[in-house]
């Protein structure tokens, strides 16, 4: 900063003041009384007082009846995306509603789709003013689509890509109808959820959503579906909620295994029927599944209030048939026998970098 004063390190400097990251409103305003005088480009306003005021609507909430007292009296259009925000609520007057919608038509390249979407929601509906988060949704992913390219891992840009384009109607009786005009093709869907993974690869619900990509139909992809989501318990801390959440889906695999399998020959033998069936003995989805059991039972015994440990009530007795079934056909001994803590799972690699253009 004493080389080369700028908003960007004040700004990354604010957001470790938040209270998740243990800091406090003070560290903010110490920052602020420091390096703020050195933001000399910001004339409208004392450079302090907009540090002061980013970083109390920001990080700390309980600067709230300041902050609207501060907005209140300084009308610096520097202010405005304070402004907006507050004025984007259903007690909004028809005085705030009027600049809101001014707001907007003068900045045709505005991109922000959850301010879109609550305008929309706020006050368009409420005042008889046109909506505009179906054509700042088109804005925004194609400003996204553009940045992608020379940026493909940033998860902003591929978060606002993954979002769909709304139509919305009022109806007569004052509801609105949404529907979705415009959105990612399958192949876009999975090709956004892989950059994720590769931008954070120990965040489990992207690993999740990865695995929510595939269909078990496909070639191969059944263990790939079965890799990705211990994957996302592994990097979650074997969290209980996703552990269920993978018992849950074996349980279908089982039971849909088992509805082709009592299918007439014909019907079970043609497609991707006979494909899934021919590479997946009924063994091998059953083994893992008790395995994801015992490890479930490890992590909850005796913690029935911690989340995710309360089972569906079917869960213990689908399980516990599969249990006997497995003995009495001296299957899965590996899984049964073993001690407790080898069972616990390890993350598995994947190469998932884009192809080279």
């Amino acid at each position: 900063m004493s080389a080369h004063p700028n908003w960007g390190s004040v700004s990354r400097g604010l957001f470790l003041t938040h209270p998740g990251w243990g800091g406090n409103v003070l560290m903010a305003d110490a920052i602020c009384a420091k390096y703020g005088p050195a933001l000399t480009w910001i004339e409208d306003i004392d450079p302090v007082l907009f540090c002061r005021l980013y970083a109390a609507f920001d990080y700390h909430k309980e600067r709230n009846d300041w902050v609207r007292e501060e907005i209140s009296r300084n009308d610096s259009p520097r202010l405005d995306w304070i402004r907006l925000f507050m004025v984007m609520n259903p007690q909004s007057t028809r005085a705030q509603a009027e600049w809101a919608r001014d707001y907007f038509a003068a900045h045709p390249e505005f991109e922000n789709i959850g301010r879109a979407e609550k305008y929309d929601l706020y006050i368009a509906s409420r005042f008889g003013f046109d909506l505009i988060e179906e054509e700042v949704t088109r804005r925004a992913r194609a400003s996204a689509r553009k940045a992608l390219a020379h940026d493909p891992y940033n998860p902003r840009l591929i978060r606002i890509l993954q979002t769909p384009v709304p139509h919305k109607t009022i109806l007569p009786e004052g509801q609105m109808r949404v529907e979705t005009v415009e959105g990612p093709s399958p192949e876009e869907v999975a090709d956004y959820a892989r950059r994720l993974v590769i931008s954070a690869p120990f965040d489990p619900k992207h690993w999740n959503a990865l695995a929510a990509t595939l269909r078990i139909r496909d070639p191969g992809a059944f263990e790939t579906i079965d890799a990705y989501m211990i994957n996302a318990i592994v990097y979650s801390l074997h969290d209980p909620e996703l552990v269920q959440n993978y018992l849950y889906k074996r349980l279908r695999w089982i039971s849909l295994h088992d509805k082709l399998t009592a299918m007439d020959e014909a019907d079970r033998t043609t497609g991707w029927r006979k494909a899934w069936l021919d590479a997946t003995p009924r063994e091998a989805l059953v083994c893992p599944a008790l395995r994801g059991w015992r490890v479930f039972q490890a992590l909850c015994d005796g913690r029935d209030a911690v989340p995710g440990c309360a089972q569906p009530q079917e869960q213990p007795g689908a399980f516990e048939a599969l249990l006997e079934q497995a003995r009495a056909a001296g299957q899965c001994g590996t899984v049964l026998n073993a001690p407790i803590d080898t069972l616990f799972y390890s993350p598995i690699g994947f190469d998932l970098t884009l192809p080279e253009d």
